[in-house]
């Protein structure tokens, strides 16, 4: 490959702000011709190495393919660079074509995919192939595209690591090769300056007694699955009972009892669990004359860049969302976050806080200071059985949470408040 000397520093002045470490290190490895995971936190800056492997392909006149796992995020890509690059920017997402030849073009996982296992594409005039939320690929139906023939790769993941699929873990670390930086996490990010600091306060409540009953009957499943030695089941059963206590009506008195106390209300962003429960928060938020946005996989590309600004002006004050926002989408304005859908996977939790303590900029690059607050609303199913089996089952999720939450307040400015609540197992209202 050839290699322009001057191509970091004509680069670097493309920015207001100075590049970080990392950053550097990785744009070091693309231009030795080697192929880099980045797996910095989420706001930290993985994107800028995209847009320099990008901003150095062009130079050689060479092809860049750009791959995210969400139509909603290959979207987001497509408009960012298109208002840079203008019409050597191309869209593919299945149900979109736009300029599928050009120099850059931005494309789903599962169109790549799809393109390899046809053969489709003419893979010696790409440069670079970048992989967004790269962790996705390690999957079964995605590992025709960890194979050798790809060009020089350059994958983006806060959360590479799958805990629950050691071998993914692997095929993705071999297919990269390099990863960067070494060891560098939320905690890290958070001490350089590279996100926010952040303030942490469970609330937590317990189930209803009518929710009870019907929690004890998927504990019971849960039971006689592992009994059976059935593997499928549990897995279903698993979700059923973390989506279960996610919607847990009793989080949403609390939210409302929130919301009265919280006096700036704007850039609040609310995670939701399904649309049932978005709906019932729309209400709330209705009630309170609260001008608010949703973000989910449905609304279209402008209706969503729309929003987003109106969020980042004040115009609308909170933007409720379902998961989307755990892949990619930029919403630096954030200051405050309920988090009604909770996570035992680190992959979640650590893509949710990295959403909200992302820097916020002007216009100039200059860093505005934000104090972040973290809401994080989780259910304790104390009193669910007098089966000793079924209380050991319930053990299973209360200590998993009670883990996720000690991670979570770990970093908070206000550890020793917040681990008080745990220990006590108190509400913040109390």
């Amino acid at each position: 490959m050839i290699i322009n000397t001057t191509t970091i520093d004509s680069f670097k002045n493309l920015y207001p702000f100075r590049l970080d470490t990392f950053q550097l290190q990785a744009l070091d490895i693309l231009l030795k011709g080697q192929s880099v995971m980045v797996t910095a936190p989420t706001g930290s800056g993985k994107t800028v190495i995209a847009e320099f492997a990008v901003h150095h392909a062009l130079s050689l006149q060479k092809r860049v393919l750009y791959t995210t796992p969400l139509k909603a995020l290959s979207n987001q890509k497509y408009r960012d660079f298109h208002e840079q690059y203008g019409d050597l920017v191309g869209l593919l997402t299945g149900d979109v074509s736009i300029n599928p030849d050009s120099a850059l073009v931005v494309m789903t996982t599962e169109i790549l995919r799809n393109m390899l296992y046809q053969n489709l594409y003419r893979l010696h005039e790409v440069l670079y192939i970048i992989i967004d939320e790269c962790h996705h690929v390690a999957n079964e139906n995605c590992k025709k595209i960890l194979n050798d023939q790809i060009p020089f790769r350059l994958g983006l993941s806060a959360t590479p690591e799958n805990e629950t699929d050691l071998t993914a873990n692997n095929v993705l670390f071999d297919f990269f090769k390099e990863i960067t930086p070494d060891e560098y996490g939320l905690s890290d990010a958070i001490r350089d300056g590279i996100l926010n600091p952040y303030n942490y306060y469970p609330i937590i409540s317990d189930l209803n007694k009518d929710e009870v009953k019907a929690f004890e009957l998927i504990l019971r499943e849960i039971l006689e699955a592992k009994i059976a030695n059935d593997s499928t089941r549990l897995a279903q059963l698993y979700t059923q009972r973390d989506e279960f206590v996610d919607q847990a009506k009793t989080k949403l008195p609390l939210l409302q009892k929130l919301l009265t106390k919280i006096e700036d209300r704007k850039h609040l962003i609310v995670y939701c669990s399904g649309n049932s429960q978005l709906e019932d928060v729309a209400k709330i938020m209705k009630i309170y004359a609260i001008k608010f946005g949703i973000i989910t996989a449905n609304e279209s590309t402008k209706d969503r860049k729309t929003m987003l600004e109106q969020f980042r002006k004040g115009y609308i004050q909170v933007l409720l969302s379902i998961l989307i926002l755990d892949e990619g989408i930029d919403i630096p304005a954030v200051k405050t976050a309920f988090i009604l859908k909770s996570s035992a996977r680190t992959r979640q939790s650590v893509q949710r806080r990295g959403r909200c303590l992302r820097l916020l900029r002007d216009d100039q690059g200059k860093v505005i200071q934000k104090n972040v607050s973290i809401y994080d609303f989780l259910v304790i199913p104390q009193e669910v059985s007098a089966d000793k089996r079924i209380t050991e089952i319930n053990d299973e999720l209360v200590n998993g949470e009670i883990m996720r939450i000690r991670e979570f307040l770990s970093l908070a400015k206000n550890k020793k408040d917040a681990e008080q609540i745990i220990n006590e197992r108190r509400n913040i209202f109390n």
